[in-house]
């Protein structure tokens, strides 16, 4: 549970070697691992760390996720007096999350264990198995403070953030559902594509692709065997694609999360690093992956320090067409 970290930093050490031995200059995930390893823009800083996210969004004139509190401390923390069900997560990203429901304490992870084959949030002996004490939510609210954001995203660049605890509401849809995350990926103000993440998606092992008109994009290759997810437009999603443009205005790309809530889409967090550019995210399919990559048209000055031979290749302009 605590080696998650260290075990990420490896992951993407072995990474960044085999960038160098074999580029894939035209892929989407290639340009976000450089992103990480070579860009200094000040304002990942900024954006990386959640309750900075929200405030940036909210300067642009965002609708963003409530906060009930945030602290610099553990003892800060009024611990017998939150409310009986709310999220208690990191302000910078971290892989776990905690969810206090009805006063128990629960890793929450991405919450496919808290939900039936429908998607509606139910506690059963499944979810039980990830019971713990006030004691280890202690612990691991510790554990968050201790961390910066250099050591969370493996982006030595950047410099440190002093890292918060957030308490944010504990919230389900119309329907009783846990709700739906939806991404939006925009490149110089414009959002191009749309992913949706949900739990029962997640235990399905698949990804739902849309673009703004809401085609379905169609993959060749899938993350795993998985159906092929038709979803109807999510509530508000109008409001969404606004929102998008106004806070990724000026910004080459930058990754909006979005969670669908009963009032309306609210903007999660900012990820300037999707999946920490993991191979094959966030899809396994070529032809998502070039033309994503198609899209961002990189500031060259991040790879001064990567051999000539090794940078990419300017990459024209391209227009998906889904497949039938």
């Amino acid at each position: 549970m605590f080696n998650d970290e260290k075990s990420l930093r490896l992951q993407v050490s072995w990474q960044r070697i085999m960038d160098q031995v074999a580029p894939s200059c035209t892929e989407y995930a290639w340009k976000v691992r450089q992103r990480m390893a070579h860009d200094t823009n000040p304002l990942w800083n900024r954006i990386r760390d959640t309750v900075e996210a929200r405030t940036f969004s909210a300067s642009c004139g965002a609708k963003t996720l409530d906060n009930l509190g945030t602290y610099t401390s553990v003892d800060d923390i009024d611990w017998d007096n939150l409310p009986t069900t709310c999220f208690l997560r990191g302000s910078q990203e971290h892989s776990t999350c905690l969810l206090r429901y009805e006063s128990q304490w629960f890793l929450y992870g991405n919450g496919d264990a808290f939900c039936d084959k429908d998607g509606h949030f139910q506690v059963t002996e499944r979810s039980t198995r990830f019971s713990i004490s006030d004691k280890d939510a202690k612990t691991i609210a510790s554990m968050w403070l201790s961390t910066s954001v250099r050591s969370t995203t493996t982006a030595m660049n950047v410099g440190f953030v002093d890292a918060r605890i957030v308490v944010e509401p504990f919230l389900l849809d119309d329907n009783g559902q846990q709700l739906m995350k939806v991404r939006v990926y925009c490149f110089d103000g414009i959002p191009e594509m749309i992913e949706l993440i949900s739990p029962t998606i997640t235990r399905l092992g698949g990804c739902a692709l849309y673009t703004p008109e809401w085609t379905h994009i169609r993959q060749t290759v899938h993350n795993s065997v998985c159906p092929d997810f038709d979803f109807q437009r999510p509530v508000g999603f109008q409001d969404m694609i606004r929102d998008s443009m106004a806070v990724s205005s000026g910004i080459d790309h930058i990754c909006i999360e979005f969670m669908v809530t009963a009032a309306g889409p609210a903007i999660h967090r900012l990820v300037c690093t999707p999946y920490r550019g993991q191979t094959g995210a966030p899809s396994r399919c070529p032809d998502v992956q070039h033309w994503l990559a198609s899209l961002w048209n990189v500031d060259t000055t991040w790879y001064k320090h990567i051999p000539r031979q090794l940078q990419p290749e300017v990459v024209g302009e391209q227009v998906w067409s889904a497949a039938a």
